[in-house]
């Protein structure tokens, strides 16, 4: 906290790089340097959409992709953010979870959206139509097979496989299957 000059008593994501901790709070994001116990604070007076900054994930570019609280999907590149205003299909504007491939594909699950990803070109969308459980997504994360597993709201984990172009499903049933949908994508890792 305060030992490396972070104020913020709500720490939403820390994204540890080699180089620094990026630490998502509700104050903004905080980019520190562990070593020299130090940090630069960046909020909207900077740019960010909102100052409660849910996740961040760095592309193998070096852009800072930000999920901030009912704002549209941002990306840090150097000094400059910019703002994805008009993705087709993303009206929730509440995105809970970023991740991305080595290839620079990024994704990001939504509340109530389903799924979209990202080449840098064009948006694509993922969502109960095309093989999700739930279009409410809390978790995502790309592994090495070239599969996306994608936790949903109440109903389980799709894995979307952007090679075949399936999704396979595993539901849940009980009353623990949001904690066990977060195991069971760390088994996939």
């Amino acid at each position: 906290g305060t030992e490396y000059g972070i104020p913020s008593r709500t720490i939403n994501h820390i994204l540890i790089t080699k180089d620094e901790w990026i630490i998502s709070t509700v104050d903004g994001i905080f980019f520190t340097d562990p070593i020299k116990k130090t940090s630069m604070q960046l909020t909207t007076l900077e740019g960010l959409p909102h100052n409660n900054v849910e996740q961040t994930w760095r592309a193998p570019d070096g852009k800072l992709w930000m999920a901030a609280d009912n704002s549209p999907l941002a990306v840090l590149e150097r000094d400059s953010i910019t703002l994805f205003k008009d993705i087709p299909g993303f009206k929730s504007f509440s995105i809970k979870s970023i991740t991305g491939n080595s290839k620079g594909l990024i994704y990001f699950g939504t509340e109530g959206d389903g799924v979209f990803s990202y080449d840098g070109k064009k948006f694509s969308n993922l969502n109960v139509g095309s093989g999700l459980l739930s279009n409410y997504v809390y978790g995502v994360q790309y592994n090495e097979k070239d599969q996306l597993l994608i936790c949903t709201h109440k109903n389980g984990v799709s894995m979307h496989s952007y090679v075949s172009g399936r999704t396979k499903l595993f539901g849940f049933s009980g009353t623990t299957r949001h904690w066990n949908c977060f195991a069971f994508l760390f088994c996939f890792i």
